[in-house]
């Protein structure tokens, strides 16, 4: 079906508040976050399920899709750090931060967690939903949960989000590669084979540095994707701590690209423009392209109804 979809998000959605809050019983007044940030969530896990990565439109203009994590995501970028999201539903200032807080960022951070964690999420979801059956859990307890089955890490930047206004946005701030000097003999002439002592072999032909940096209070691993101009990838995983980090470069190719969350697992972070370094301009359409859900639910969020 093309278009919107609305009558299965609003289905889906009303009901997993059998869940939470009919099973999961908190107050949704106090913490309106449990129960409409935990829904909200649930939704968009089934809906993904169902219509992968086009499960919040379909369709439409230059055939365009939209997964729901996009359309969240969205709508958490434009309210991060306007206020708490774990407070009562009375002291919001706006209807807006309300939404984008409690329904919008509280299932942003639970999806950037589970795509972080994709064993661990559910168990600790599933562990905090059964401990908690027929009760009235506090925002505490589904910090513990998350802290005893996915770790100290995850717990920690839960809480910020939740109760500190935290954000966090990666970024390559340098990267370079160059030639590497090839070993010379004591009045820098290149050795001859067999003449004297031979230095060290350079380790690769082209050396380089690639800079990270990390803005914000909250600390999470990401994925970071390193190009050659011929073609080879390599990836490794930084694991956020620090405000920034230093990584060498040796490679037979020369450094093209280096691209922060390739995956797109932390959607919690708060600026795309600056995930891409590269060499080439070329490059640029395609991470363009690689962001259009997100840029499309920016864009139906302020014409939908």
């Amino acid at each position: 079906r093309l278009g919107m979809r609305n009558l299965e998000s609003v289905t889906i959605h009303e009901l997993a508040h059998q869940w939470f809050y009919g099973l999961v019983g908190s107050n949704e007044h106090e913490w309106p976050f449990l129960d409409e940030g935990l829904t909200t969530w649930a939704t968009l896990r089934a809906l993904e399920s169902r219509y992968p990565n086009r499960s919040a439109f379909s369709g439409g203009w230059f055939g365009w899709t939209i997964g729901h994590p996009a359309l969240a995501r969205a709508g958490a970028a434009s309210v991060a750090g306007n206020d708490l999201v774990a407070q009562s539903a009375r002291d919001f200032a706006l209807g807006s931060d309300y939404g984008g807080l409690v329904y919008a960022r509280t299932a942003t951070l639970l999806e950037t967690l589970r795509r972080l964690y994709p064993q661990k999420m559910p168990t600790a979801m599933k562990a905090y939903a059964t401990a908690h059956r027929f009760g009235h859990p506090v925002p505490d307890d589904l910090l513990t949960a998350i802290r005893e089955h996915v770790g100290e890490q995850a717990a920690t930047a839960m809480r910020q989000v939740l109760f500190e206004r935290g954000t966090i946005d990666v970024s390559v701030a340098s990267m370079w590669s160059e030639k590497a000097e090839q070993a010379k003999g004591v009045f820098g002439a290149p050795m001859a084979s067999g003449e004297g002592e031979a230095g060290p072999e350079p380790e690769a032909a082209h050396v380089g540095a690639i800079v990270l940096r990390r803005r914000g209070s909250v600390t999470l691993p990401v994925e970071v994707e390193i190009r050659g101009a011929e073609g080879k990838i390599e990836r490794r995983i930084w694991d956020g701590r620090g405000a920034h980090v230093t990584w060498r470069y040796a490679s037979d190719q020369p450094l093209e690209a280096v691209i922060v969350d390739p995956e797109h697992a932390l959607l919690l972070d708060g600026d795309l423009d600056n995930n891409l370094a590269h060499r080439s301009p070329g490059m640029v359409a395609g991470r363009m392209w690689s962001h259009g859900g997100f840029l499309s639910a920016l864009l139906m969020g302020v014409v939908a109804p």
